[in-house]
């Protein structure tokens, strides 16, 4: 993993044996600067947010060694962190290595691969056991080496795998630290490393360094041209700015001294070339020959060499490093904890929203029973309150919405019924009969075809004649009233099945609705298709022979008592009479507007024989009179059965019995288990979401006592809507509110705020007492801005004398051009001679009554609460003062 190191392993790790394990640690002392106790607080609860898995939903803190192959950024993770690895010629680092150091009483390392995402389940699973744990660290290498081997790394010199290797270090003396090492950036394939292999590493880097909570360790190498390595482009793509990259020269010893290309890299390392804003840092790493050499050893050759020549002065070496580490990922940490926090619990509002649309764990027969029951239960109490119209439940929503229409099935019914009986009334009737030829119209589609009465006559007298029995001329047979209303009632049946299939339509959407607000997608399906359709296709069967029943019964005789139909009768005939007379009337006056008739002229008009002389026309015309009374009658009669005996008895009422308690126990354990069992891919979901709940909600207390722990950390905006634009204000807001002083709050011990020098302008003495009943020496700052004067007394209900309230008298008062002060929200000029309050201006605000004079007299005027009178000169709690207003 490191540039160049020897052909023998062991060689390099003798530096690291020991016989004692109680020895056997690794020499750490020197990154004891990262461990001030507030640094270790939001580690510790950083390292417990990946304990817990956030790291797999929410993005965490942390520094991340990327660069270039050979740039030599092995060796500074080695420097950094000081743990031996397995080293060996020509030998690139293939996977990520993520590196935990820990502290706990005893020694121990632990070695485990995190699979990638994109592995197979039998792969995983393989990755997942491995596991591995050494005290002493000779063998630490040893260990690494089996874990690529599991990879499949160990004979294939040109893989690179997506996996993680963990590896934790704990002792009595490790800070707590978390770095990641990256493959190195390759420039072009070679048989040794494939096109494939080169976008993988670049995909697999460049993930790492556009998350936006990593702190970038862009390593160069002195010994190439820097313009020419892939890190920086790379850097610069995934943090334009450089807000959060630090840049790392490595091997600057290869340059030779006082070249050019010397002069290129400090200047590199002053920041003039290319701009990061946390800068940069040069280290020196081992040379071949400095292999086998200790890391005391390593950082006294590496301050040797920075203590001379053009180095000096600049940020250089290992120590320094590690100080400018800790800095930066505690500020890094401050910084990102608060967003760490929202993220986290913003995705466990929307883990625990899935969950809940998921409903119930339902693995037993008996959960899934229990689960039907306690949505039956909810199910009844929102389909009563539909029925019976009370949308009281937030389930009905607003009246103005289409979603809180549409759940309001009681309105919906009526709305249906009265559209029904429109329909009934304008479109129910075959022909629709008017007495001449000018009120003929054509008729639209679906609409009744208009005839005139005599061409209904002329139509109906070949039946009149065929359908005769032994009545005498002039006199009908009554069946054939049966025959003519059962045409003229013909599009009932179309319009009342319509109305039934609307009917039926709205119950079940309703039920769709209802049922969504209380189970799961998979149960609603599977209530709908095995429970709750059959159920409701017997109930439109139930109606649909009701129905039948009612349209058969109009194809019987003519039957009615109701009064109705002589009224009706009576009518028809009247007007025809009526119309009778006035065409008598008119051809009498000879179309002369001011004739006079005289009474013998009068009856002689209208009872002159202009009688029917034709039986058979008068026949039809009673038969037609008849039947359009009955029909009047008839049709409303059917529209209310429609209305109460389809639609009411068999559709709507009783439509919680359709799923109800009463009926789950009447369900066979088959029933039961094929409506309610979790297919195995949401059994599965469900249980990563309840383990994402637990690791979310463990991480959510972490960065809560993370948050409470440490100083200085941002304001955690609660999340009460979706105003990006507010979330900068509210951290500001809530900033300042931290600063203010105790004066802008209500002090319940009045006597500290001697000690207290007011911060903001305080009210005067007058302005105190009034406040308080009595003249006080004490300065106490106002709970609202203070007005001018005038304002003061409008205010508080006296005059106030104090200079400093006019820095808030703009608030209240007018222009200087003005002539007069505005009145302000809470003064007095409304109801004249009182205060906001309503009680005299001489009252105080708590009662105690005040002079409107300096003298100290005595005021007669009633408290607020109905204190006896003071005078002036008391305190706030009764005690004299000894200044008087």
């Amino acid at each position: 993993m490191s540039d160049k190191t020897t052909s023998d392993g062991e060689a390099s790790h003798s530096r690291y044996t020991t016989t004692d394990p109680e020895s056997a640690s690794i020499p750490t002392d020197t990154l004891n600067s990262l461990q001030s106790k507030e640094h270790l607080t939001l580690l510790n609860e950083i390292d417990k947010l990946r304990s817990h898995g956030v790291s797999e939903f929410v993005s965490l803190p942390q520094l991340v060694v990327c660069g270039d192959q050979s740039s030599g950024k092995s060796s500074v993770l080695e420097a950094i962190t000081e743990i031996p690895f397995p080293t060996r010629d020509n030998l690139c680092t293939r996977f990520v290595t993520s590196i935990k150091l820990r502290r706990s009483p005893q020694t121990e390392a632990h070695v485990k691969i995190i699979p990638d995402s994109q592995r197979s389940p039998g792969d995983k699973e393989k990755l997942g056991k491995f596991s591995g744990e050494i005290t002493d660290f000779s063998e630490f290498p040893d260990l690494v080496e089996k874990a690529k081997a599991v990879m499949g790394l160990d004979n294939r010199e040109g893989a690179f795998s997506r996996d993680i290797l963990s590896i934790e270090v704990a002792g009595p003396d490790k800070p707590q630290l978390t770095i990641v090492d990256l493959p190195g950036l390759i420039h072009t394939a070679n048989k040794m490393q494939s096109r494939a292999d080169v976008e993988l590493v670049s995909e697999l880097v460049g993930a790492y360094m556009a998350d936006q909570r990593t702190i970038i360790l862009a390593v160069v190498t002195a010994k190439n041209d820097y313009a020419n390595q892939i890190v920086l482009k790379r850097a610069k793509e995934a943090d334009p700015e450089g807000l959060r990259t630090l840049g790392l020269i490595t091997k600057p010893d290869c340059l030779p001294t006082g070249s050019a290309s010397e002069g290129d890299f400090i200047a590199l390392a002053r920041n003039k070339d290319i701009y990061f804003k946390l800068g940069w840092h040069v280290l020196r790493n081992r040379s071949y020959e400095e292999r086998d050499c200790s890391f005391d050893e390593r950082n006294r050759i590496e301050k040797k060499f920075f203590a001379r020549g053009s180095w000096k002065g600049l940020d250089t070496g290992i120590e320094a490093l590690r100080t400018r580490l800790s800095v930066l990922l505690l500020n890094h940490i401050k910084k990102e904890l608060p967003r760490v926090r929202q993220e986290i619990y913003d995705s466990l509002k929307e883990c625990e929203q899935e969950l809940e649309n998921m409903g119930q764990r339902r693995t037993t027969l008996e959960e899934q029973r229990m689960m039907l029951f306690r949505i039956s239960e909810k199910f009844g109490h929102l389909c009563r309150a539909g029925i019976e119209g009370t949308y009281e439940n937030p389930f009905f929503g607003l009246t103005e919405e289409p979603s809180g229409q549409q759940k309001r099935l009681r309105a919906q019914v009526q709305t249906l019924n009265a559209e029904f009986a429109k329909k009934m009334r304008l479109r129910g009737h075959w022909r629709k009969i008017v007495d001449s030829e000018d009120q003929l119209v054509e008729a639209a589609p679906n609409q009744p075809k208009t005839i005139t009465r005599a061409q209904w006559i002329e139509w109906v007298q070949p039946l009149l004649a065929q359908g005769r029995g032994r009545e005498l001329p002039g006199t009908y047979n009554p069946l054939i009233i049966g025959e003519l209303f059962w045409m003229q009632s013909k599009r009932w049946e179309q319009i009342a099945q319509r109305h039934m299939g609307k009917v039926y339509n709205r119950c079940n959407a309703f039920l769709r609705s209802v049922l969504k607000d209380l189970a799961p997608v998979d149960v609603i399906e599977g209530l709908l298709s095995l429970h709750i359709n059959h159920q409701m296709e017997k109930r439109l069967e139930l109606a649909a022979n009701e129905l039948e029943g009612l349209l058969e019964d109009r194809r019987r005789q003519c039957i009615t008592y109701n009064h109705y139909f002589t009224d009706e009768l009576q009518k028809i005939r009247e007007k025809r009479l009526k119309d009778r007379y006035e065409s008598v009337i008119d051809a009498a006056l000879g179309g002369s507007p001011g004739k006079v008739l005289n009474k013998g002229q009068l009856m002689h008009a209208l009872f002159s024989p202009k009688r029917q002389p034709d039986m058979d026309n008068y026949a039809c015309e009673e038969v037609l009179d008849c039947m359009l009374a009955f029909y009047k009658v008839a049709y409303k009669t059917f529209v209310d059965n429609v209305a109460i005996i389809v639609v009411e008895r068999q559709l709507v009422s009783n439509l919680w019995d359709i799923f109800s308690p009463m009926s789950i126990m009447g369900m066979s354990d088959s029933e039961v288990s094929a409506i309610c069992e979790e297919a195995p891919e949401d059994l599965r979901k469900r249980e990563q979401l309840e383990a994402k709940r637990v690791s979310l909600s463990a991480g959510l207390e972490a960065c809560g006592r993370a948050l409470k722990g440490v100083r200085g950390t941002s304001f955690v905006r609660r999340d009460f809507g979706d105003d990006e634009d507010s979330s900068d204000e509210e951290e500001e807001e809530a900033a300042e509110e931290e600063k203010q002083p105790a004066s802008f709050r209500f002090r319940e011990d009045v006597a500290k705020a001697k000690e207290k020098a007011p911060l903001v302008p305080t009210a005067s003495p007058a302005a105190s007492s009034v406040l308080f009943g009595a003249a006080s020496s004490i300065p106490i700052a106002p709970l609202v801005p203070t007005a001018g004067p005038a304002a003061s007394s409008a205010l508080f209900g006296t005059a106030s004398s104090n200079p400093k309230a006019s820095l808030y008298e703009s608030m209240f008062t007018s222009k200087a051009s003005d002539a007069a002060v505005k009145p302000s929200p809470f003064s007095s000029a409304a109801v004249p001679g009182t205060s906001p309050f309503g009680t005299p201006k001489s009252s105080t605000l708590f009662g105690a009554p005040t002079s409107n004079n300096s003298s100290g007299s005595s005021s007669t005027t009633p408290s607020l609460f109905g204190a006896k009178p003071t005078t002036s000169n008391n305190s706030a709690f009764g005690a004299p003062s000894n200044k008087n207003i």
